[in-house]
């Protein structure tokens, strides 16, 4: 932190710069993440480059991102390496798509790729849910990646509690995900207001991945989560219509109460009906 001191860095509250710079738990995380040599990373918001050095440093080939310009120039200076190659920019080029550039770099490779970040909150969830959404290849394998608690509360929440909305079912549809660590928030440069989370998840198989138009159609049902489902999708499905009782979904149910399986099952059915809500 020193080095970028002197060459005029100062934190960015907006950019949501809180840096790491804990060896040891960098060390743990990482292999926490499993990684094998040589496998393709990516790492949105690289900061100070605490990770990107751990990284390189077990022989992963990195595309990192940054949208800081002053700390964009520090990570070229300081990895010299063809094994990364950074982004400079923000890798959303609005909440619902990924940045061209960004997109373009990543296509350079054909097979699977991770993400293993300390993620900026306010990119998180979009980033990491467009990556999962993009069709290969390449294709997200699994991420590892620091993220505010509450985050990941929300990702791995369950049916019926506050925290579970359409990125809890998108990815609970795709993979399986789980909590490999906490991160006080002592840990951090600036000190954070919140505590974070080490999260990991991994992809199950594509064979059996839902359409991604169930995201589409999951966000549209969450916008009336207040709502009964048959108060949603009545024009589509009335609520006396027995593909309810045959496929054992209440009708008056919310959009919280169902099941990952249950919504994708529901989407199908909707999509079929020509739903469009």
């Amino acid at each position: 932190m020193a080095e970028l001191r002197r060459r005029g860095f100062r934190p960015k509250r907006r950019l949501g710069q809180c840096f790491l710079f804990d060896s040891q738990y960098l060390r743990a995380a990482v292999d926490d993440a499993a990684l094998e040599p040589g496998e393709p990373i990516v790492e949105i918001g690289c900061g100070a480059g605490t990770l990107t050095a751990e990284l390189l440093r077990r022989g992963c080939e990195v595309l990192g991102a940054e949208i800081d310009p002053l700390l964009c120039a520090y990570l070229r200076e300081r990895f010299e390496t063809p094994r990364f190659v950074l982004f400079e920019g923000d890798v959303l080029a609005s909440k619902n798509r990924l940045a061209p550039g960004f997109v373009e770099l990543l296509s350079r490779w054909q097979g699977s790729f991770r993400l293993v970040a300390n993620l900026p909150y306010a990119v998180a969830t979009p980033a990491v849910v467009l990556l999962v959404s993009m069709p290969p290849p390449p294709h997200l394998s699994g991420f590892a990646v620091l993220v505010q608690a509450e985050q990941a509360e929300r990702w791995l929440a369950r049916p019926g509690t506050p925290a579970f909305g359409p990125a809890s079912v998108w990815l609970q549809s795709c993979g399986e995900g789980a909590i490999a660590r906490p991160a006080h928030r002592d840990l951090f440069t600036p000190r954070p207001q919140v505590d974070s989370v080490f999260c990991t998840w991994r992809r199950g198989l594509r064979d059996d991945e839902p359409a991604v138009e169930l995201l589409s159609v999951v966000r549209q049902l969450f916008q009336s989560r207040r709502k009964m489902l048959r108060g949603i999708v009545g024009a589509a499905i009335g609520a006396e219509d027995p593909w309810w009782r045959e496929r054992g979904i209440d009708p008056r149910s919310r959009p919280a109460e169902l099941t990952p399986a249950q919504h994708r099952t529901l989407a199908a059915e909707l999509a079929r009906r020509g739903w469009v809500g």
